[in-house]
């Protein structure tokens, strides 16, 4: 989290620099529209036919007063405004610190169910009767497992050895009649060509083992299920007795406390979150100041430029030009000096404003990578990283621009840890798949199962059925065996 903040630090600072770049920038632009005017009214002081009616010095006159109200005006908008900016940045810092706070009381309080859990794991460890239930669901466990693994088996049977019998057409054509069952219905004619037909094929034997094939799988499905239904009815109880167990020893009240500090860590998260909103709309807000983009700045320059554009101020440069005099040489080419710099100094701003939104755009990408890593609670007591250094690296990565806010995250969840906790997810019901009710003091929201039916994953410590030989009982062997086709199969 430090190490995310401080990458933070230096994107704003980065921003910062250019910030001030741009406002140079505009200043210098604004400043030198200024020298122009007093290059203008310096040049009509020289021309005794403009001074004669005064009007050059009229526009430029009230062009600079003017100016100078609106900047003003600006100056005073713009103190008003970074006294809000830093008001934010000051209800920011006492979030953080608040934060901090809460984030601790949080730890403290999954510490209490955690190790609350693993008194109540190792209470219920060694009572007989818990004990008993749990080989009961591991013995159904395994049962379930065998039994559902002979019924693939046979129903991977039935579609292999069944395939001539399906692709008879003979035979397909009585078995679709139902040909010698009592389902069967037929004319006098027809039934003496389909009993030419069965004769031919050996009908009655190949019926026999067809309906073999198909009718042991169906049994042994069926087993299945029941004993699958069975587990499910012991896992329950099973599960009923780590629930009273955590009740009869309080930690519901513990889990309740621990999700009531939770909340207010989150509401604080939600109360930053909302701040820093606001805190990046300000910085816009500076950012159109430093840059000229304001109402205030953008009127004097169009004030400004809109009385430069007069036929009285355009007259006095024609004239000034077409003149031999050295005076007005001299000011002219201040003019033209100006106007290149002017230009200059409108490209350079452009390119910063660029800059600044790359650093924008990246300063965004970490506030959401933090935002994701509290929400996480990948700051919690329950998380470290296996390798630190790496981490580092990958940020400097992520600020240089070789490695985008995804890349990043999938290397933090690779190099995340679950650190070693008192109780343990995995007791009493959490093994087998399902889910667990155990381990929410460890302030890390871990995955130990899923839901809906089971899936019979390995429990730790290498349990598990496995078959030997990678197969179960009752397969039918290669080179003999199994069921036989008659007739023409």
């Amino acid at each position: 989290m430090s190490s995310i903040e401080l990458a933070m630090q230096k994107v704003r600072e980065a921003i910062g620099k250019v910030d001030i770049q741009i406002g140079e920038a505009a200043a210098k632009l604004l400043a030198m529209q200024q020298e122009e005017v007093g290059d203008y009214r310096e040049l009509s002081r020289l021309r005794v036919d403009l001074l004669a009616t005064g009007k050059a010095d009229d526009v430029l006159d009230e062009t600079a007063a003017t100016v100078k109200q609106l900047l003003k005006r600006r100056s005073d908008a713009l103190q008003l405004f970074e006294q809000e900016l830093t008001a934010t940045r000051d209800l920011i810092r006492d979030l953080e610190e608040k934060r901090q706070q809460q984030a601790d009381s949080v730890d403290q309080a999954a510490d209490v169910v955690d190790e609350a859990e693993a008194k109540t794991q190792k209470r219920l460890d060694a009572e007989p009767a818990y004990r008993t239930q749990l080989d009961r669901v591991h013995d159904l466990e395994r049962t379930v497992r065998h039994a559902e693994h002979k019924a693939e088996q046979r129903e991977e049977e039935l579609e292999n050895k069944g395939k001539p019998y399906r692709e008879d057409k003979l035979f397909m054509y009585l078995w679709n009649r139902k040909y010698s069952l009592t389902d069967y219905k037929a004319n006098s004619l027809t039934r003496m060509f389909d009993r030419w037909v069965a004769k031919i094929i050996r009908y009655p034997d190949a019926r026999l083992n067809y309906t073999k094939l198909q009718e042991i799988p169906e049994r042994l499905r069926e087993h299945a299920v029941e004993m699958k239904a069975r587990l499910e009815k012991e896992f329950a109880a099973l599960k009923a007795l780590d629930e009273q167990g955590k009740a009869d020893d309080g930690i519901p009240l513990l889990e309740q406390k621990l999700h009531e500090e939770e909340k207010q860590l989150k509401d604080i998260d939600n109360a930053i979150e909302a701040a820093e909103k606001h805190q990046r709309e300000q910085q816009q807000q500076r950012a159109s100041y430093n840059s000229g983009d304001d109402e205030a700045y953008k009127e004097a320059v169009s004030f400004t430029n809109s009385r430069l554009q007069q036929k009285d101020i355009m007259q006095l440069r024609l004239e000034a030009q077409a003149t031999p005099y050295p005076e007005d040489d001299i000011i002219i080419n201040r003019i033209f000096d100006s106007e290149k710099e002017e230009q200059e100094s409108r490209s350079a701003t452009k390119e910063f404003k660029k800059s600044r939104k790359r650093h924008e755009e990246k300063l965004y990408e970490l506030e959401q990578l933090r935002a994701d890593f509290k929400h996480n609670r990948y700051d919690g007591t329950g998380t470290g990283f296996s390798n630190p250094a790496m981490i580092a690296v990958m940020l400097e990565n992520l600020l240089s621009g070789a490695l985008n806010r995804d890349g990043f995250w999938r290397v933090l969840e690779q190099q995340r840890r679950r650190l070693p906790r008192r109780s343990n997810p995995t007791f009493g019901s959490g093994g087998f798949g399902q889910g667990t009710i155990w381990g929410k003091g460890r302030g890390f929201p871990g995955n130990f199962g899923g839901g809906g039916g089971f899936s019979f994953p390995r429990r730790p410590g290498g349990g598990g059925f496995r078959f030997p030989g990678g197969g179960g009982g009752g397969g039918s062997r290669s080179g003999g065996g199994g069921f036989r086709t008659g007739g023409g199969f």
